[in-house]
């Protein structure tokens, strides 16, 4: 999504000199908020990649997390399916 909002606004700024003008001043702070944004997703990617660690060498942490993890993974999927026949049956 912010990939897209990134791609139009980049398109309108180049075709119209109004928005060009609004959106200039403002550049300094989209700078500011994506690197805070790529400093956090790094972080939480890091985090992950040590948590997954932890887990891959320990078979009794594994086996706790794969108890809450599976039943959440298996409701999720079946509301999407549940949804998305939903959708179908209604568009017919």
């Amino acid at each position: 999504m912010r990939v897209h909002t990134a791609l139009t606004l980049t398109e309108m700024v180049s075709s119209h000199n109004s928005v060009k003008a609004a959106v200039a001043p403002q550049v300094g702070k989209v700078i500011q908020g994506w690197l805070k944004y790529t400093i956090h997703t790094t972080r939480a990617n890091l985090s992950s990649c040590r948590l997954v660690l932890s887990i891959d060498s320990s078979p009794e942490i594994l086996a706790q997390v794969q108890e809450v993890i599976i039943p959440i993974i298996q409701e999720t999927l079946e509301k999407k399916v549940l949804g998305t026949s939903s959708e179908h049956a209604t568009e017919a």
